[in-house]
């Protein structure tokens, strides 16, 4: 009757320790998994990360609400791959290759004195992005985007120009508005744009 009794006993304390690491597993010491949290790593944090700052802010208005739009689809467009090289400090700067989807590209960006403009922050960006249909046939489009401020916990751009095979802009910031003068042209016609691979 004695051995019944501990056999009963242990297999309700089994039992109740099996229920109980069911709803909640630490509780008995179980492992348990958390699903990871990951994030794209974009052109934007590169950005921030070497100046300092947590956003990008341009002014309103015009062009440089276009320069702005370009700016956060390929910003916040996952990379692939980076390389380069970057200075630590006040005065810093940086140079990096960068690769997503279908571009290719490199931003370059000066903080402090080194600038040498009445700026403290300078950032340039130069991209590239091909398609290719068969049967080998590719086309070249390009973005390039200057952009010149200050960093005071965001980068606020005072000024700056972008250009794309067809439009030309130069901006610059009157009382968070900004001035623009664009020029829309055809794009280039050039066999280094597009050609046929063999």
């Amino acid at each position: 009757m004695k051995h019944q009794i501990y056999i009963y006993l242990s297999f309700f304390l089994v039992t109740f320790f099996a229920l109980l690491s069911v709803e909640n597993p630490e509780s008995t010491g179980a492992a348990i998994t958390e699903t990871e949290d990951t994030y794209a790593y974009t052109l934007n944090h590169i950005i921030n990360n070497n100046l300092g700052t947590y956003a990008v802010q341009f002014p309103t208005g015009s062009c440089a609400d276009t320069a702005a739009q370009l700016y956060d689809t390929l910003a916040a467009t996952p990379l692939e791959v980076t390389a380069g090289y970057s200075t630590l400090g006040k005065n810093k700067v940086a140079s990096i290759n960068f690769g997503m989807e279908r571009s290719l590209g490199s931003v370059d960006i000066v903080t402090g004195e080194l600038t040498g403009l009445s700026e403290d922050a300078f950032v340039s960006i130069e991209t590239h992005t091909t398609i290719r249909m068969p049967p080998g046939v590719a086309r070249l489009t390009s973005l390039n985007m200057d952009l010149y401020g200050y960093n005071l916990g965001t980068f606020r751009i005072t000024r700056g120009s972008f250009s794309t095979p067809s439009l030309d802009c130069e901006f610059v910031t009157n009382a968070g508005n900004a001035l623009c003068e664009c020029r829309a042209h055809p794009p280039e016609r050039s066999t280094v744009n597009s050609w046929t691979e063999a």
